[in-house]
């Protein structure tokens, strides 16, 4: 993360990330649409919101819910990551478990905002 940026200026950056998350998981929705068809749509925005809500997850644990700008510490970054990962677990057993959604659609929307998290986090805290 770049040295120059306050608290308040990475907070924004970081909940921008669910966003452009969720645009990009309409844009894997569409594209399934056209090519597999709605079952296959609706997986891959599932997956797609599994990231999305990780991503959230952990930006709330970490910048919101009344952290104020002294308190970014690695304790609560970890326990964030640690709620997120077990937030992520649950929604896969429910895609694949419970709604015995397609794997290959829900892994596409899911790594489709992984690639958007990666992506922000070269190009936006460099």
């Amino acid at each position: 993360m770049s040295d120059n940026l306050s608290f308040t200026q990475v907070k924004k950056k970081v909940f921008l990330i669910p966003i452009w998350q969720l645009l990009v998981g309409l844009v894997v929705f569409a594209i399934l649409f056209i090519v597999s068809g709605v079952t296959s749509a609706i997986s891959g925005l599932y997956g797609s919101l599994v990231g999305v809500v990780g991503s959230l997850v952990f930006a709330g644990m970490v910048f919101g819910f009344g952290s104020r700008s002294g308190q970014l510490t690695t304790g609560r970054i970890f326990k964030a990551e640690a709620i997120k990962f077990l937030v992520v677990a649950i929604l896969f057993y429910l895609a694949f478990a419970k709604l015995a959604l397609p794997f290959l659609s829900v892994i596409l929307g899911f790594l489709a905002t992984l690639l958007v998290f990666f992506v922000a986090l070269v190009t936006v805290f460099r």
